[in-house]
């Protein structure tokens, strides 16, 4: 049976078949012979022969008493009764089990070795990582598509047997598909052969060292069981999502920030201590330090000071002698209204002032919006033809309750100062004639 390398590889490069369980190792020249396990990883099996008995098939793997879990049956050397028993054939494995093909007999012998937990892996064909797809030509260029996905540079495509040469003779960069540079002839057998590369470890030691270095994103990390972290350094990541584990050794101290988020770039830092997710709030009981988006302000001097717990509040001051004092100037925005030629209705809540050009008589109507205590001022203008009059509605209060008469003159300027008394009385005076500004 012919073996499927990987193309183009480097030195150092691994490959294991899945069929034979044999791995190779490129040296530049040649695949060589590659055997993955080390010699301290070699353990031997626990005797199970005791539990033969001619009709069970299936027995625990175990190594002084520990449950072992091989990456395959090619992993273990089984013998029974004097006789090495061949991997797949006589015997399978499913996790920490081994099933024998026979049931053994009472009187077998038995001894089994691991040959190691460790299996290094830059490339492994098992499942999608190693995926094999046929095509008819069908006279095309494609796209020929593989939904099980490939890593890009890894993809092996032959044409009635003939190895194809990527980038010259088929173009495959979008991991799920690929084309041909010539249309393949209508009865072309064409063959895809993609890999996903990976590099995994599998082991059952202990990590008394890990170093990550130049690693973007870690997004989880899980430390089960009595996992022993005595160091853990990562260097050069800019993420570090959740870490969890069984067991931590030490009083903790070593874990500060580890469940934490710092997201100073969007102006929200909550800083989780022993807590888990606690807020460093003060005498407020909620307190989000944001300097660069400015959401909540940590502000005592500048800006606006909150001590509100049924307190005062000062703007631009940490002197607050009344409930609300103002250092410094304080304006409102005027509504400008525009040329203004029919009946008008103010709305109140969304400004104190209000400017208008009469361009035709009108009524100011009752205003919509009206807050208890709020006043302002109107400024009302004739257009340069002038003659323009204005009457008010129920709701407008003028002293004596007479309404007050506006300038008729081109361009001339009057204003009404009102205070809002409550939602059916709007106390206004008149400045008349103020000029033509």
């Amino acid at each position: 049976m012919a073996l499927n390398f990987p193309s183009s590889p480097t030195v150092g490069d691994t490959y294991t078949d899945t069929t034979s369980g044999f791995s190779y190792e490129w040296d530049g020249t040649v695949w060589k012979s590659y055997t993955p396990a080390s010699a301290s990883n070699i353990k031997v099996l626990d005797d199970i022969s005791g539990s033969f008995d001619g009709t069970t098939a299936q027995f625990a793997l175990t190594t002084s008493g520990v449950a072992l879990t091989p990456a395959s049956a090619q992993q273990l050397r089984i013998v029974l009764g004097g006789v090495v028993q061949n991997p797949g054939v006589d015997y399978t494995v499913s996790s920490s089990n081994i099933t024998f093909t026979t049931a053994p007999d009472a009187a077998l012998e038995f001894s089994g070795v691991s040959l190691g937990p460790a299996v290094p892996v830059t490339y492994a064909n098992d499942g999608n990582i190693y995926i094999r797809n046929t095509y008819t030509g069908a006279g095309s260029t494609g796209p020929f598509s593989f939904p099980q996905g490939y890593t890009v540079g890894y993809l092996d495509v032959y044409r009635n047997g003939v190895r194809l040469s990527s980038g010259t003779d088929f173009v495959g960069t979008s991991g799920t598909n690929f084309f041909l540079t010539d249309a393949a002839a209508v009865d072309d057998e064409l063959e895809a052969i993609g890999y996903t590369i990976t590099a995994l470890v599998y082991t059952t030691s202990s990590f008394t060292n890990i170093n990550v270095t130049g690693i973007g994103t870690i997004q989880t990390l899980d430390v089960n069981g009595a996992a022993d972290l005595t160091q853990l350094n990562v260097t050069g990541v800019s993420t570090v999502g959740i870490v969890t584990g069984g067991t931590y050794y030490g009083d903790g101290s070593n874990l500060t920030g580890v469940i934490a988020t710092y997201a100073t770039s969007a102006g929200i830092a909550t800083y989780a201590t022993s807590a888990g997710i606690a807020t460093y709030a003060t005498s407020a009981g909620i307190a989000t330090y944001a300097t660069t988006a400015g959401i909540a302000t940590y502000a005592t001097t500048a800006g606006v000071a909150t001590a509100l717990l049924g307190g005062n509040a000062g703007v631009n001051t940490t002197s607050t002698p009344t409930n609300l004092y103002v250092s410094g100037n304080a304006a409102s925005n005027i509504v400008a209204l525009g040329n203004t030629d029919a009946n008008t209705t103010l709305d109140f809540s969304t400004a104190n002032n209000f400017s208008m050009t009469l361009t035709g008589s009108i009524v100011l109507l009752n205003p919509t919006g009206v807050t208890t205590g709020q006043s302002g001022i109107i400024q009302i203008q004739q257009d340069g033809t002038g003659n323009r009059t204005c009457g008010f509605s129920s709701h407008w209060d003028f002293p004596s309750a007479t309404v007050p008469t506006l300038s008729t003159g081109a361009d001339a300027l009057d204003c009404i100062t009102y205070f809002v008394r409550n939602s059916t009385s709007i106390i206004a005076n008149s400045l008349i004639g103020i000029g033509t500004i």
